[in-house]
Formats: structure tokens, sequence, C-alpha cells
């Protein structure tokens, strides 16, 4: 029997929007097993948020055509860095 990473008890309905949605599942499921798993083994935590963002970005590419997914995720990508930057230089102040 394999021993459980994290425990998160799950009973909700996920009503509104798709944004509204997506973040009730991030703050309900996703963030509280980071937090456990950061506690107790942060590289499981970096592996895990990293498979969930891979199937998020998977998912996203099965109702897109390549050139928006392309062009979602660079867009992504360049604001995540700028802020990571932006962050990063703060900490150097």
């Amino acid at each position: 029997m394999r021993k459980p990473i994290a425990e998160v008890k799950i009973e909700a309905t996920f009503e509104g929007t798709p944004l509204g949605a997506a973040q009730n599942i991030f703050e309900q499921v996703i963030c509280p097993i980071t937090t456990q798993l950061l506690i107790t083994d942060p590289k499981a935590a970096s592996e895990f948020i990293y498979h969930i963002m891979g199937f998020g970005i998977s998912q996203f590419s099965e109702f897109t055509c390549p050139e928006h997914f392309k062009k979602v995720l660079n867009e992504i990508t360049e604001r995540l860095t700028a802020k990571i930057e932006q962050e990063q230089n703060n900490l150097k102040h």
C-alpha cells in the first residue's frame, strides 16, 4: 500500500466562471497539497507542481490550434519570467 503524499478533504461544487472554478481547484486542492509537500519533501513539491503544470498545458493544447497555443504559452512565459526577474531584483535592493 502506498503512503499518501498529502491529505486533502474535498467536498465542493465548482460554480461560476471558468476562472473562478480554476481558482477554487487551486485553493482547495493543489495549494494545500503543495504546502504539505513543501514541509515534508520540497523536491516532491516541485515535482508535483511541475506535473500539474504539464497536465494543464497538455489539456489546453487539446482545445486550441498550434499557433494560438504557442502564442499563449509564450505570452505567459514572458510575463512570469519578467515577474520572477523583478522579484529577484527587489530582493537584491
